[in-house]
């Protein structure tokens, strides 16, 4: 049978409320939560930006989602397991709540509060080009555009969703309301950057290849 879900057992404190809390309310990751009650995550898989979704749910202990796009499970749940950073033992958390009593009554006040971060670095430094000297808000509709206008298709949980636009597509793009076009022709360097990145990786020789 092929393996279609992922299962991230979180060591140390981890709150999925909190989690959820932060992505409905943080601009850059936001789309990922649209729809009340759900986490249907899209992302480009590192390493290759082929269009991933993730449909999330937190049960029996585990972060568990069914994935459509791709047949590299592993390397989706630890692209998953980065988002929420559950990629760090947090099993020490607690003692230095302990040993720090400042730092004990953030932990109290926020019980197993995780950063919830970008799906992918070239999501983030898109991010960071589109939101240079704008507010969030405007950052996160121009955002929100290019998704919806030039993002990959994607059915997660019979809803269909789209994920930021891979390199290619991105260099596809002409305009984008609100976006200056001194930020589109960053994001085109960027795009050509991360394309040559993943060129020089399929040129390099395998482990225990000779010249």
């Amino acid at each position: 049978m092929v393996q279609t879900e992922i299962a991230i057992e979180p060591r140390g404190p981890f709150s999925w409320d909190a989690a959820n809390d932060v992505g409905r309310n943080f601009g850059p990751v936001r789309h990922n939560w649209q729809e009340a009650g759900a986490v249907r995550m899209t992302l480009l898989l590192d390493g290759s930006f082929e269009p991933v979704g993730v449909d999330l749910r937190f049960e029996d202990g585990a972060l568990r989602g069914e994935v459509a796009g791709t047949d590299d499970i592993g390397a989706v749940e630890r692209q998953v397991a980065r988002v929420f950073s559950l990629d760090v033992d947090g099993s020490g958390y607690l003692e230095v709540g302990r040993h720090e009593p400042r730092v004990g009554r953030l932990m109290e006040a926020l019980p197993g509060l995780r950063p919830v971060c970008f799906t992918s670095t070239y999501e983030t430094a898109a991010w960071a080009v589109t939101s240079q000297r704008i507010s969030m808000k405007q950052a996160a509709a121009i955002k929100g555009r290019l998704i919806a206008e030039h993002g990959h298709p994607l059915t997660l949980g019979g809803v269909e969703r789209r994920c930021f636009p891979s390199p290619e597509r991105l260099l596809e793009v002409g305009s984008v309301p609100g976006l200056a076009s001194e930020k589109l022709e960053r994001l085109h360097g960027h795009a050509r950057h991360a394309l040559n990145r993943l060129r020089e990786c399929h040129r390099l020789p395998s482990p225990g290849h000779r010249a």
